[in-house]
């Protein structure tokens, strides 16, 4: 049954060696992870990843939202660590990445990695320590 399985880990959080978990511009909730970046911050770059099981992920800017959505695949292998989802920021841009599957790929094979990208205007940016705020918002843009 299911409290068989409650004490093992179910997803994976990688980081990098210059990222402090303490950052001001991270905000660690029960269900969402939110970063903003802050132009001209004294504080360095910061990255990490992790299992995106929702394969979604949106960066908010003046009043529009870039969603960029994609398939997490939970039996597949990823690379840094097993991820398929990073972000980055520093003082001047934020990064949102996607990865694909590692796969052994022979002569003439393909792979693919396909996401899927939206734009829609947003009126309130929902506070990250919120989490009821964060679902509703999410419920807007992940249909």
């Amino acid at each position: 049954g299911r409290q068989d399985y409650e004490f093992l880990s179910d997803r994976k959080l990688v980081l990098w060696p210059y990222t402090n978990m303490a950052d001001s511009r991270v905000t660690w909730g029960k269900d969402y992870i939110t970063l903003r970046s802050d132009e001209g911050t004294p504080d360095g770059p910061f990255k990490f990843g992790f299992t995106n099981y929702a394969g979604w992920a949106a960066y908010i800017n003046k009043g529009t939202a870039f969603i960029k959505k994609y398939h997490h695949d939970p039996s597949a292998r990823y690379p840094d660590g097993g991820v398929s989802y990073e972000t980055y920021t520093n003082d001047r841009f934020i990064e949102i990445e996607t990865l694909g599957v590692l796969k052994e790929v022979m002569p003439g094979e393909t792979t693919s990695c396909e996401e899927t990208w939206e734009l829609m205007p947003v009126s309130r940016v929902p506070n990250p320590k919120n989490e009821a705020a964060l679902d509703k918002f999410s419920a807007k843009i992940v249909k």
